[in-house]
Protein backbone atom coordinates (compact mmCIF):
# COMPACT_ATOMS: atom_id res chain seq x y z
CA UNK A 1 0.00 0.00 0.00
CA UNK A 2 2.94 2.31 -0.69
CA UNK A 3 1.06 4.52 -3.14
CA UNK A 4 -1.45 5.32 -0.53
CA UNK A 5 -0.75 8.64 1.77
CA UNK A 6 0.18 7.60 5.16
CA UNK A 7 -1.19 10.81 6.76
CA UNK A 8 -4.81 10.22 5.33
CA UNK A 9 -4.17 6.99 6.63
CA UNK A 10 -3.59 8.18 9.89
CA UNK A 11 -6.16 10.68 10.17
CA UNK A 12 -8.57 7.42 9.11
CA UNK A 13 -7.50 5.53 12.37
CA UNK A 14 -7.45 8.63 14.59
CA UNK A 15 -10.83 9.91 14.11
CA UNK A 16 -13.28 8.50 16.36
CA UNK A 17 -16.40 10.02 14.16
CA UNK A 18 -17.38 7.07 11.64
CA UNK A 19 -18.64 10.23 8.68
CA UNK A 20 -14.93 12.02 9.09
CA UNK A 21 -13.77 8.43 9.00
CA UNK A 22 -15.75 7.91 5.32
CA UNK A 23 -15.14 10.89 3.61
CA UNK A 24 -11.45 10.29 4.08
CA UNK A 25 -12.68 6.70 2.72
CA UNK A 26 -14.06 7.94 -0.46
CA UNK A 27 -11.07 10.39 -0.76
CA UNK A 28 -8.66 7.90 -0.77
CA UNK A 29 -10.71 5.57 -2.90
CA UNK A 30 -10.67 8.37 -5.73
CA UNK A 31 -6.84 8.75 -5.01
CA UNK A 32 -6.40 4.89 -5.46
CA UNK A 33 -8.84 4.00 -8.56
CA UNK A 34 -8.09 7.68 -10.56
CA UNK A 35 -11.94 8.07 -10.66
CA UNK A 36 -13.53 10.71 -9.72
CA UNK A 37 -16.91 9.90 -8.75
CA UNK A 38 -16.61 7.39 -5.81
CA UNK A 39 -19.83 6.66 -2.92
CA UNK A 40 -20.51 4.86 0.02
CA UNK A 41 -23.74 2.69 0.65
CA UNK A 42 -24.18 2.02 4.28
CA UNK A 43 -26.02 -1.41 5.30
CA UNK A 44 -28.52 -0.25 8.18
CA UNK A 45 -30.95 -2.55 9.93
CA UNK A 46 -31.53 -4.21 6.63
CA UNK A 47 -31.85 -0.75 4.32
CA UNK A 48 -29.22 0.89 2.42
CA UNK A 49 -28.51 4.55 3.13
CA UNK A 50 -26.23 7.27 1.31
CA UNK A 51 -23.64 8.58 3.33
CA UNK A 52 -20.80 10.09 1.67
CA UNK A 53 -19.88 10.64 -2.34
CA UNK A 54 -17.87 12.74 -4.08
CA UNK A 55 -18.84 14.89 -5.73
CA UNK A 56 -20.95 16.35 -2.95
CA UNK A 57 -24.00 16.48 -4.31
CA UNK A 58 -23.88 14.12 -6.99
CA UNK A 59 -25.02 11.38 -5.13
CA UNK A 60 -28.36 11.89 -2.58
CA UNK A 61 -26.42 11.68 0.66
CA UNK A 62 -28.24 10.78 3.09
CA UNK A 63 -30.86 8.96 0.92
CA UNK A 64 -32.41 5.44 1.14
CA UNK A 65 -31.64 2.90 -1.48
CA UNK A 66 -35.23 1.29 -2.46
CA UNK A 67 -36.00 -1.76 -4.75
CA UNK A 68 -36.65 0.39 -7.07
CA UNK A 69 -32.92 1.67 -7.38
CA UNK A 70 -31.37 -1.09 -6.97
CA UNK A 71 -31.74 -2.48 -3.45
CA UNK A 72 -32.01 -6.00 -4.39
CA UNK A 73 -28.59 -6.16 -6.44
CA UNK A 74 -27.00 -4.54 -3.65
CA UNK A 75 -28.17 -7.43 -1.31
CA UNK A 76 -26.56 -9.47 -3.32
CA UNK A 77 -23.26 -8.05 -3.73
CA UNK A 78 -23.41 -7.34 0.20
CA UNK A 79 -24.18 -11.08 0.42
CA UNK A 80 -21.37 -12.62 -1.51
CA UNK A 81 -18.64 -10.47 0.16
CA UNK A 82 -16.57 -9.82 -3.16
CA UNK A 83 -15.93 -7.19 -5.06
CA UNK A 84 -17.62 -7.37 -8.33
CA UNK A 85 -16.70 -5.03 -11.58
CA UNK A 86 -19.92 -4.43 -14.12
CA UNK A 87 -17.39 -3.53 -17.00
CA UNK A 88 -20.29 -2.78 -19.78
CA UNK A 89 -22.37 -0.32 -17.26
CA UNK A 90 -24.47 1.03 -20.45
CA UNK A 91 -25.52 -2.46 -21.15
CA UNK A 92 -25.49 -4.23 -18.17
CA UNK A 93 -28.85 -5.57 -17.24
CA UNK A 94 -28.72 -5.36 -13.36
CA UNK A 95 -27.91 -1.63 -13.54
CA UNK A 96 -30.88 -0.81 -15.43
CA UNK A 97 -32.41 1.35 -12.21
CA UNK A 98 -29.11 3.59 -12.82
CA UNK A 99 -29.33 3.94 -16.58
CA UNK A 100 -29.72 7.68 -16.30
CA UNK A 101 -27.29 8.04 -14.75
CA UNK A 102 -24.76 6.48 -16.19
CA UNK A 103 -26.08 8.01 -19.84
CA UNK A 104 -25.36 11.66 -17.48
CA UNK A 105 -21.92 11.36 -16.92
CA UNK A 106 -20.94 8.63 -19.85
CA UNK A 107 -19.84 5.81 -17.13
CA UNK A 108 -18.08 2.86 -18.23
CA UNK A 109 -17.54 0.52 -15.82
CA UNK A 110 -18.68 0.31 -11.89
CA UNK A 111 -16.60 -1.32 -9.17
CA UNK A 112 -18.64 -3.03 -6.01
CA UNK A 113 -17.01 -3.56 -2.86
CA UNK A 114 -18.56 -4.88 -0.20
CA UNK A 115 -17.32 -4.10 3.31
CA UNK A 116 -17.89 -6.05 6.68
CA UNK A 117 -16.33 -6.49 9.67
CA UNK A 118 -16.30 -9.85 11.62
CA UNK A 119 -19.65 -11.13 9.42
CA UNK A 120 -22.12 -7.95 10.07
CA UNK A 121 -22.41 -5.68 7.09
CA UNK A 122 -21.08 -2.10 6.89
CA UNK A 123 -21.75 -1.17 3.70
CA UNK A 124 -20.38 -1.07 -0.09
CA UNK A 125 -17.84 1.16 -1.43
CA UNK A 126 -19.30 2.34 -4.87
CA UNK A 127 -16.79 3.53 -8.16
CA UNK A 128 -17.27 4.95 -11.16
CA UNK A 129 -15.16 4.73 -13.88
CA UNK A 130 -15.50 6.82 -16.99
CA UNK A 131 -13.47 5.99 -20.38
CA UNK A 132 -12.27 2.94 -18.30
CA UNK A 133 -12.65 -0.36 -16.68
CA UNK A 134 -9.07 -0.57 -14.73
CA UNK A 135 -9.57 0.37 -10.85
CA UNK A 136 -6.46 -0.67 -9.96
CA UNK A 137 -8.57 -3.83 -7.89
CA UNK A 138 -5.81 -5.17 -5.73
CA UNK A 139 -4.98 -1.94 -3.99
CA UNK A 140 -8.17 -1.10 -3.39
CA UNK A 141 -8.58 -4.73 -1.65
CA UNK A 142 -6.35 -4.04 0.37
CA UNK A 143 -7.45 -0.81 1.46
CA UNK A 144 -10.88 -1.92 1.86
CA UNK A 145 -9.41 -4.89 4.36
CA UNK A 146 -7.56 -2.45 6.31
CA UNK A 147 -10.95 -0.12 6.31
CA UNK A 148 -13.49 -2.67 7.04
CA UNK A 149 -11.19 -3.37 10.16
CA UNK A 150 -10.74 0.41 11.35
CA UNK A 151 -14.43 1.60 10.74
CA UNK A 152 -15.18 -1.92 12.16
CA UNK A 153 -14.06 -1.40 15.46
CA UNK A 154 -15.14 1.62 15.64
CA UNK A 155 -18.69 1.14 15.44
CA UNK A 156 -18.70 -1.80 17.80
CA UNK A 157 -17.00 0.93 20.19
CA UNK A 158 -19.86 2.88 19.79
CA UNK A 159 -22.04 0.30 20.03
CA UNK A 160 -20.86 -0.89 22.86
CA UNK A 161 -20.83 2.65 24.85
CA UNK A 162 -23.95 3.63 23.73
CA UNK A 163 -25.25 0.13 25.29
CA UNK A 164 -23.48 1.52 28.41
CA UNK A 165 -24.71 4.51 27.98
CA UNK A 166 -28.07 3.36 27.40
CA UNK A 167 -27.82 1.00 30.82
CA UNK A 168 -26.32 4.34 32.87
CA UNK A 169 -29.48 6.67 31.75
CA UNK A 170 -31.84 3.58 32.94
CA UNK A 171 -30.12 3.28 36.28
CA UNK A 172 -30.46 7.13 36.31
CA UNK A 173 -33.96 7.40 35.73
CA UNK A 174 -35.01 5.11 37.91
CA UNK A 175 -32.33 6.63 40.85
CA UNK A 176 -33.91 9.81 40.34
CA UNK A 177 -37.95 7.67 40.37
CA UNK A 178 -36.10 6.98 43.74
CA UNK A 179 -35.13 9.94 45.34
CA UNK A 180 -38.55 10.94 44.22
CA UNK A 181 -40.56 8.82 45.77
CA UNK A 182 -41.76 11.40 48.93
CA UNK A 183 -43.11 13.71 46.00
CA UNK A 184 -45.14 11.11 44.26
CA UNK A 185 -46.78 9.68 47.52
CA UNK A 186 -47.24 13.49 48.38
CA UNK A 187 -48.77 14.13 45.21
CA UNK A 188 -51.12 11.34 45.27
CA UNK A 189 -52.13 11.87 49.04
CA UNK A 190 -53.37 15.12 48.35
CA UNK A 191 -55.12 14.33 45.67
CA UNK A 192 -56.70 11.31 46.66
CA UNK A 193 -57.57 13.26 49.79
CA UNK A 194 -59.61 15.82 47.93
CA UNK A 195 -61.28 13.51 46.35
CA UNK A 196 -61.96 11.17 49.39
CA UNK A 197 -63.25 14.66 50.80
CA UNK A 198 -65.65 15.61 48.71
CA UNK A 199 -66.95 12.45 48.37
CA UNK A 200 -67.65 11.69 52.19
CA UNK A 201 -68.97 15.50 52.56
CA UNK A 202 -71.69 14.54 49.78
CA UNK A 203 -72.16 11.31 51.51
CA UNK A 204 -72.50 12.83 54.53
CA UNK A 205 -75.23 15.39 53.89
CA UNK A 206 -77.25 13.58 52.06
CA UNK A 207 -77.95 10.77 54.00
CA UNK A 208 -78.80 13.37 56.89
CA UNK A 209 -81.51 14.35 54.22
CA UNK A 210 -81.01 18.04 55.15
CA UNK A 211 -80.81 19.58 51.93
CA UNK A 212 -83.06 19.83 49.22
CA UNK A 213 -83.35 17.90 45.77
CA UNK A 214 -82.40 21.04 43.92
CA UNK A 215 -79.01 21.81 46.50
CA UNK A 216 -78.39 18.22 46.68
CA UNK A 217 -78.04 17.89 43.17
CA UNK A 218 -76.11 21.06 42.74
CA UNK A 219 -73.57 19.90 45.09
CA UNK A 220 -73.79 16.77 43.69
CA UNK A 221 -72.26 18.45 40.56
CA UNK A 222 -69.71 20.46 41.66
CA UNK A 223 -68.16 17.77 43.64
CA UNK A 224 -68.56 15.44 40.76
CA UNK A 225 -66.47 17.89 39.16
CA UNK A 226 -63.70 18.21 41.51
CA UNK A 227 -63.72 14.59 41.67
CA UNK A 228 -63.10 14.10 37.79
CA UNK A 229 -60.39 17.24 37.84
CA UNK A 230 -58.21 15.78 40.31
CA UNK A 231 -59.09 11.98 38.77
CA UNK A 232 -57.82 13.14 35.70
CA UNK A 233 -54.72 15.02 36.74
CA UNK A 234 -53.21 11.65 38.92
CA UNK A 235 -54.12 9.84 35.65
CA UNK A 236 -51.87 12.64 33.92
CA UNK A 237 -49.32 11.87 36.33
CA UNK A 238 -49.70 8.24 36.16
CA UNK A 239 -49.00 8.03 32.47
CA UNK A 240 -46.03 10.54 32.68
CA UNK A 241 -44.48 7.91 34.93
CA UNK A 242 -45.10 5.59 32.74
CA UNK A 243 -43.60 6.35 29.77
CA UNK A 244 -40.67 7.98 31.53
CA UNK A 245 -39.68 4.75 33.00
CA UNK A 246 -40.86 2.84 29.66
CA UNK A 247 -39.75 4.97 27.02
CA UNK A 248 -36.47 3.22 25.96
CA UNK A 249 -38.48 -0.05 25.78
CA UNK A 250 -41.67 0.83 23.85
CA UNK A 251 -40.16 2.78 20.52
CA UNK A 252 -41.95 2.05 17.15
CA UNK A 253 -39.77 3.53 14.32
CA UNK A 254 -41.88 4.91 11.25
CA UNK A 255 -41.15 6.08 8.19
CA UNK A 256 -42.05 9.45 8.37
CA UNK A 257 -41.90 13.16 6.36
CA UNK A 258 -40.79 15.17 9.54
CA UNK A 259 -42.19 18.76 7.97
CA UNK A 260 -45.54 17.03 6.72
CA UNK A 261 -46.05 15.85 10.18
CA UNK A 262 -44.97 19.11 12.12
CA UNK A 263 -47.71 20.65 9.44
CA UNK A 264 -50.51 18.05 11.11
CA UNK A 265 -48.79 19.09 14.46
CA UNK A 266 -49.47 22.08 14.57
CA UNK A 267 -53.44 21.86 12.49
CA UNK A 268 -54.16 19.21 15.33
CA UNK A 269 -53.21 22.03 17.95
CA UNK A 270 -55.53 24.52 16.49
CA UNK A 271 -52.99 26.85 17.25
CA UNK A 272 -54.23 29.09 14.14
CA UNK A 273 -58.12 29.22 15.96
CA UNK A 274 -56.63 29.85 19.55
CA UNK A 275 -54.87 33.62 17.84
CA UNK A 276 -51.31 31.91 18.08
CA UNK A 277 -49.19 33.73 15.11
CA UNK A 278 -47.09 30.59 13.79
CA UNK A 279 -43.97 31.04 11.31
CA UNK A 280 -42.83 28.49 9.37
CA UNK A 281 -39.05 27.41 7.52
CA UNK A 282 -39.32 24.20 6.68
CA UNK A 283 -36.72 23.12 4.63
CA UNK A 284 -37.24 22.35 1.39
CA UNK A 285 -34.87 19.51 1.43
CA UNK A 286 -36.78 17.50 3.49
CA UNK A 287 -39.96 17.58 1.38
CA UNK A 288 -39.27 14.42 -0.72
CA UNK A 289 -37.24 13.01 2.26
CA UNK A 290 -38.71 10.17 4.92
CA UNK A 291 -36.81 10.38 8.05
CA UNK A 292 -37.51 7.82 11.09
CA UNK A 293 -39.27 8.06 14.75
CA UNK A 294 -41.51 7.06 16.92
CA UNK A 295 -44.61 8.88 15.83
CA UNK A 296 -46.70 8.99 18.84
CA UNK A 297 -43.64 9.58 21.08
CA UNK A 298 -42.27 12.81 19.13
CA UNK A 299 -45.38 13.76 18.84
CA UNK A 300 -45.79 14.03 22.82
CA UNK A 301 -42.50 15.75 22.62
CA UNK A 302 -43.38 18.68 19.91
CA UNK A 303 -46.92 19.19 22.16
CA UNK A 304 -45.10 19.37 25.39
CA UNK A 305 -42.66 21.96 24.01
CA UNK A 306 -45.46 24.47 22.41
CA UNK A 307 -48.03 23.84 25.40
CA UNK A 308 -45.06 25.12 27.71
CA UNK A 309 -44.61 27.94 25.21
CA UNK A 310 -48.24 28.69 25.60
CA UNK A 311 -48.21 28.56 29.39
CA UNK A 312 -45.20 30.91 28.89
CA UNK A 313 -47.62 33.26 27.38
CA UNK A 314 -46.30 32.96 24.25
CA UNK A 315 -48.43 34.37 20.88
CA UNK A 316 -46.25 33.62 18.62
CA UNK A 317 -44.77 30.29 17.69
CA UNK A 318 -41.66 29.63 15.44
CA UNK A 319 -40.98 26.66 13.65
CA UNK A 320 -37.99 25.42 11.82
CA UNK A 321 -36.19 22.44 10.19
CA UNK A 322 -32.59 21.64 8.75
CA UNK A 323 -31.36 18.65 7.32
CA UNK A 324 -27.70 17.82 7.87
CA UNK A 325 -27.46 14.96 5.11
CA UNK A 326 -23.67 14.83 5.79
CA UNK A 327 -23.65 14.18 9.29
CA UNK A 328 -26.84 11.91 9.59
CA UNK A 329 -29.20 14.01 10.98
CA UNK A 330 -31.94 16.75 11.07
CA UNK A 331 -32.93 19.37 13.62
CA UNK A 332 -36.00 21.09 14.53
CA UNK A 333 -36.11 24.00 16.13
CA UNK A 334 -39.28 25.57 18.39
CA UNK A 335 -39.09 29.18 19.43
CA UNK A 336 -41.62 31.18 20.92
CA UNK A 337 -42.05 34.66 22.20
CA UNK A 338 -43.23 33.91 25.58
CA UNK A 339 -41.92 34.88 29.11
CA UNK A 340 -38.15 33.66 28.97
CA UNK A 341 -36.64 30.93 30.97
CA UNK A 342 -34.06 32.40 33.34
CA UNK A 343 -30.79 31.39 32.77
CA UNK A 344 -30.45 29.71 35.93
CA UNK A 345 -33.02 27.41 35.25
CA UNK A 346 -31.90 26.29 31.91
CA UNK A 347 -29.63 23.11 32.85
CA UNK A 348 -32.67 21.92 35.78
CA UNK A 349 -35.83 22.41 32.66
CA UNK A 350 -35.03 18.41 31.73
CA UNK A 351 -34.90 16.95 35.26
CA UNK A 352 -37.26 14.86 36.42
CA UNK A 353 -40.00 16.45 39.09
CA UNK A 354 -38.43 20.14 38.46
CA UNK A 355 -41.35 22.52 37.82
CA UNK A 356 -41.68 26.40 38.86
CA UNK A 357 -45.67 25.59 38.23
CA UNK A 358 -47.57 25.67 41.55
CA UNK A 359 -49.60 22.64 39.89
CA UNK A 360 -47.85 19.85 37.73
CA UNK A 361 -45.70 16.39 37.64
CA UNK A 362 -42.16 18.54 36.30
CA UNK A 363 -41.84 15.29 34.12
CA UNK A 364 -43.12 16.82 31.22
CA UNK A 365 -39.55 18.25 29.56
CA UNK A 366 -37.93 15.45 31.62
CA UNK A 367 -40.36 12.96 29.03
CA UNK A 368 -39.02 14.86 26.35
CA UNK A 369 -35.59 14.91 26.92
CA UNK A 370 -35.70 10.79 27.31
CA UNK A 371 -37.95 10.50 24.44
CA UNK A 372 -35.66 12.52 22.21
CA UNK A 373 -32.56 10.62 23.62
CA UNK A 374 -34.07 7.03 23.23
CA UNK A 375 -33.96 8.08 19.56
CA UNK A 376 -30.48 8.89 19.47
CA UNK A 377 -30.46 12.45 19.14
CA UNK A 378 -30.58 15.38 22.17
CA UNK A 379 -32.73 18.67 22.84
CA UNK A 380 -31.14 21.52 24.10
CA UNK A 381 -33.08 24.96 25.11
CA UNK A 382 -31.29 28.34 25.16
CA UNK A 383 -33.63 31.72 25.91
CA UNK A 384 -32.87 35.33 25.74
CA UNK A 385 -29.50 36.38 24.66
CA UNK A 386 -28.13 32.60 24.04
CA UNK A 387 -30.53 32.89 21.45
CA UNK A 388 -28.74 32.86 18.06
CA UNK A 389 -28.58 29.70 16.19
CA UNK A 390 -31.81 30.28 13.42
CA UNK A 391 -34.11 31.71 15.68
CA UNK A 392 -36.10 35.23 14.60
CA UNK A 393 -35.84 38.65 16.17
CA UNK A 394 -38.50 38.85 19.45
CA UNK A 395 -38.47 35.08 20.63
CA UNK A 396 -37.21 34.42 23.69
CA UNK A 397 -37.17 30.70 23.75
CA UNK A 398 -35.60 28.47 21.66
CA UNK A 399 -35.78 24.86 22.05
CA UNK A 400 -33.67 22.50 19.15
CA UNK A 401 -33.84 19.01 18.60
CA UNK A 402 -31.10 16.56 16.62
CA UNK A 403 -32.45 13.58 15.48
CA UNK A 404 -30.84 10.88 13.17
CA UNK A 405 -31.82 10.81 9.84
CA UNK A 406 -32.29 6.51 10.35
CA UNK A 407 -32.49 3.80 12.19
Amino acid sequence: MESIDLKTLGSLVTSSNVFEMLEVVIKTASEISGCTRVCFIASENRSFYIRAGIPANGHGIGEEVTREYGKIFLEQIMSKKKMTVVSNAGKDGRLSYMRNLIDKHDISAILFVPIYYKNSDIGILVIDAIGKNDFNSKLIREFSVFFSKVIGKELENQKKQEEVLQKAKHSEYLSALGSHTAAIAHTFRNKLQIIGGFAENFIEKAEKGDISNEVKLEKAKKATGIILKENRELEKFVSEILMYCKTSDCMFYERTNINEFLKEMVEALNLKKKNISITEELDRHLEQKFVYFDQRHFGVCIHDIIKNALDAGATKIFIKTVLHPEKNLFRVMIGNNGKAIPPEELDDIFSPFFTTKPTGTGLGLANVDKIIAAHGGKIEARSGDNINNGAKKGFGTLFEISMPLNR
